[in-house]
């Protein structure tokens, strides 16, 4: 993924996305905006987002 700048998200990047998103939800607990925090943050440090693995019942 080097031509497009991007890469797998780290451990620090979760970490700083995550941050992100606890700061915004101080503020409220509407989830639009905790996952447009958590997205820009990914998108601010060229990470791909993480895959969503969907949990079984």
């Amino acid at each position: 993924m080097d031509y497009l700048s991007l890469r797998m998200a780290s451990k620090e990047d979760r970490r700083a996305a995550l941050i992100a998103a606890i700061e915004v939800a101080t503020n409220g607990d509407h989830g639009l905006p905790i996952a447009i925090a958590v997205i820009a943050e990914f998108r601010k440090r060229n990470a791909l987002l993480p895959r969503c693995i969907p949990s079984r019942k």
